[in-house]
């Protein structure tokens, strides 16, 4: 019983709020939307030719292992795809990131620099140099989630809507780096600049509501 009762408090396995779930899914969504168009902006930066070519045949390297991990040609194979990518992903990465190593890296340095520190070797954990700045941000979030809620309930929800919509849109033929507003490579500056507002208006808001729904503020 004492060991049951310590292992749930250590890696916060308490029931959250379902607003606090809602809200987080709302918040991963919009800031992928974000990063994404941080993504595709990047790309836009002019680099020379010889150091283009070797990272485009790197960067098309990546894309076809990632699109060999998530295509799926019939519904059996989607859910298989999504049991694969989204549920063992989001439960098992969490239960290391946001159980484990964040859990000791708070106790000693601290709640703000263990979950950031926590974030960022996240993002590294996954070796994916042309999308590590999203990942590490992606990564803080899932641990900001957890140590203001105290449940990585949260953080798994939002993993596994994140993971999961990343296989859904390559399972319409959107593209893993699916945009609302429309394929990245065809959008103005414009529409990408009022795409990256929307979201982060919208990722504000839900963070606010967030914060509003849990008691326990990060010290």
């Amino acid at each position: 019983r004492y060991q049951s009762t310590d292992l749930k408090k250590f890696f916060r396995l308490n029931k959250p709020k379902g607003e606090q779930i809602v809200w987080a899914i709302i918040g991963v969504f919009s800031l992928s939307q974000a990063l994404q168009v941080v993504v595709t902006l990047q790309e836009k930066i002019p680099l020379p030719k010889e150091l283009q070519s070797l990272i485009d045949t790197f960067k098309q390297m990546m894309e076809e292992m990632f699109k060999s991990l998530v295509t799926a040609h019939t519904f059996p194979e989607l859910l298989f795809v999504i049991f694969v990518v989204a549920i063992v992903p989001s439960i098992c990465e969490e239960i290391l990131f946001r159980g484990l190593v964040q859990q000791n890296l708070e106790r000693g340095l601290g709640t703000k620099r263990g979950f950031i520190i926590t974030g960022i070797l996240f993002g590294a954990y996954h070796l994916n140099p042309f999308l590590i700045i999203p990942l590490c941000v992606l990564g803080i979030y899932f641990s900001f989630l957890v140590a203001q809620s105290g449940s990585i309930w949260v953080s798994i929800a939002a993993h596994f809507v994140n993971n999961f919509l990343a296989a859904l849109a390559v399972y319409l033929n959107l593209g893993d780096d699916f945009l609302v507003a429309g394929k990245p490579e065809e959008l103005s500056m414009s529409e990408l600049f009022g795409t990256s507002v929307v979201a982060v208006i919208v990722f504000a808001t839900s963070t606010y509501y967030f914060l509003k729904s849990t008691k326990e503020q990060i010290a």
